[in-house]
């Protein structure tokens, strides 16, 4: 099927297909949680928007880029896709996510001067670079996850990087942590298409449930009056109730990934995955909990209903 033979909403599917578009919102979650963890209020909210369309620009252009350096595989593995099935034209999605690339790194710089630093836009640079670098050059190696990791915590710290102070060491340490998570995600996603590896599934489960529980330490790094919760929980409590959160998190996702690990069956690997990825969007509600309280928690939260069903006919791996 042609491109020029597709209906109005038959072409819309497919873009939207192509740029993986549940996961975007799981990129504006980093920026949510980044943002307003180094703000009490999403003020201003001009260079919030910024970043958040740069971070959004820069997410779909890595998914569309993805399959464009990845046409080959897809025509032998992923033959119903976009580009392989001819629904979307090569030419055309390599134009659409090169020009997204320029324009969240553009976005980035046009929030640097409203922020009064240059981070915002030196970030969204060495983020674009890094998007180019796992599509086109690792994505097959073993430094694939861990640039695919790279991109997730680079992600967070665009969100962070309007600070009216400098980033300190938990700043670091919540981006690391995230982006140990998708780096497990990504060991774990790796020959999702075919039948996967017990040994892969394995490691990238272990990097992925070694990083929620390290995740959990962020709160000994922060000034006690930082954490707003402690108003409602004993000093005591904080780490307690912290690693409770983080752990029951784990546990939402762990049966779709030990089923995949038990089977090895590519549809139950995609399954986890797709679980895995949009666990994101909790876990950067969770952070927000024990800094800025239920409400914004809950406000980040709610990016999971328009993921989620976007999710029923746009697939997220």
């Amino acid at each position: 099927m042609t491109p020029a033979q597709l209906t109005k909403s038959q072409r819309l599917l497919a873009y939207a297909q192509l740029m993986r578009l549940p996961n975007v919102f799981t990129a504006m979650a980093d920026i949510f949680m980044g943002f307003w963890f180094t703000h009490e209020s999403l003020e201003p909210v001009g260079v919030f928007m910024l970043l958040l369309l740069s971070s959004s620009c820069l997410y779909i252009a890595g998914m569309v880029l993805n399959d464009v350096f990845d046409i080959e595989q897809d025509r032998r593995e992923r033959p119903g896709r976009p580009l392989p099935s001819g629904r979307i034209e090569l030419k055309h999605a390599a134009r659409l996510g090169w020009s997204l690339l320029a324009v969240g790194v553009i976005l980035g710089w046009c929030a640097a001067p409203l922020a009064n630093r240059m981070l915002p836009g030196i970030i969204a640079t060495i983020l674009a670079a890094f998007v180019v670098i796992y599509d086109r050059f690792v994505k097959r190696t073993p430094c694939g996850p861990l640039a695919m990791g790279a991109c997730r915590a680079l992600n967070v710290v665009l969100g962070m990087s309007a600070s009216v102070r400098p980033l300190g060491v938990v700043h670091q340490y919540i981006a690391e942590c995230l982006g140990c998570y998708i780096a497990g995600v990504t060991w774990f996603a790796r020959r999702e298409a075919s039948t996967s590896r017990r040994g892969n599934l394995v490691c990238g489960l272990f990097i992925s449930a070694v990083a929620i529980i390290l995740l959990t330490g962020f709160t000994h790094l922060m000034p006690d009056d930082e954490l707003v919760p402690l108003d409602r929980f004993a000093q005591w409590s904080v780490p307690f109730i912290s690693a409770l959160v983080f752990y029951f998190l784990f546990l939402l996702t762990s049966a779709r990934f030990i089923n995949a690990t038990i089977t090895l069956q590519p549809v139950a690997v995609q399954a986890a995955v797709k679980t895995g990825i949009l666990l994101v969007i909790v876990i950067d509600a969770a952070v927000l909990l024990f800094v800025r309280g239920a409400g914004p928690a809950i406000g980040v939260a709610l990016l999971l209903a328009p993921a989620t069903i976007l999710g029923r006919w746009v697939y997220s791996t």
